[in-house]
């Protein structure tokens, strides 16, 4: 993604909790979510790239229970960043998903996030099927 394209999502420097929220139509059982950096070429320097490095990834259920909590690992700028859900989380529904910036880079009074793309995949929640997962199981589905 381009911020100049309008193509990225990016929080402002005044902004002292910078996050960003997505919320799904119907629970999903996620197993894996793609955050998309900016690309190199759109800063100045490598700064701006690095505003994602330790964001915090957190999805909740309906009910707004914590399901997983990553933060990432990584000292390195990625232009894709995978975020693996565990085996033993993956059956849980999504209803939100929450992203945090944790760093702070260069003259930034505050975390700035930008994400140029997010991708969620996963199946329909337990007990649903179908291509919008809006069809109720039977007992043998």
């Amino acid at each position: 993604g381009n911020v100049s394209d309008n193509t990225c999502t990016h929080t402002a420097n005044q902004d002292s909790s910078p996050s960003w929220n997505v919320m799904f139509d119907r629970p999903q059982a996620v197993y894996r979510f793609l955050l998309y950096n900016r690309f190199f070429n759109d800063c100045l320097d490598l700064s701006c790239s690095q505003r994602l490095n330790h964001f915090i990834l957190q999805s909740f259920d309906s009910n707004n229970n914590a399901i997983l909590n990553y933060q990432d690992p990584t000292e390195t700028v990625l232009l894709v960043y995978t975020v693996t859900v565990p085996g033993h989380l993956r059956d849980l529904p999504v209803s939100r998903v929450h992203i945090k910036a944790t760093v702070k880079v260069n003259s930034d009074t505050y975390p700035i996030l930008a994400i140029c793309e997010f991708e969620a995949y996963g199946e329909c929640a337990p007990g649903t099927w179908g291509l919008e997962c809006n069809n109720q199981c039977n007992s043998s589905c």
